[in-house]
C-alpha cells in the first residue's frame, strides 16, 4: 500500500516509521518531514499515529501483589473516612 493511502493504523504498524518515531536519525527525519510537507493530509494521522506508537513503547513496571492489595485497602480505608459535612442553607 502506499504510504498515502495509509491510515493511523497503517502508520503505527510501519516499522519504517516506528524507527523515525523511536530511534530517529538524520535519513528518516528528512524522509518523514518532506512526507508530511508533501501530504499535509495526513499529519492528524501521523500526529496521532506517533502517539500510539511513543505510548505501546513505554516500559511497564511489574507491581507486587501485595503493595497492589495493599494500595486498594488504603483507598477503601480512606473513602471510608470522609466525612461529609451538611450543606448549610
Amino acid at each position: 500500500m502506499c504510504k498515502k493511502d495509509y491510515k493511523t493504523e497503517d502508520f503505527v504498524l510501519d516499522p519504517d516509521f516506528q524507527k523515525w518515531v523511536l530511534h530517529p536519525d538524520t535519513e528518516s527525519k528528512i524522509y518523514w518531514n518532506t512526507f508530511i510537507k508533501n501530504n499535509p493530509k495526513k499529519y492528524t494521522d501521523i500526529l496521532l499515529a506517533r502517539k500510539l506508537v511513543l505510548n505501546m513503547s513505554r516500559k511497564s513496571t511489574d507491581i507486587q501483589e501485595e503493595k497492589l492489595e495493599q494500595t486498594w485497602k488504603n483507598i477503601d480505608h480512606a473513602i471510608n473516612n470522609i466525612r461529609i459535612n451538611p450543606i448549610k442553607k
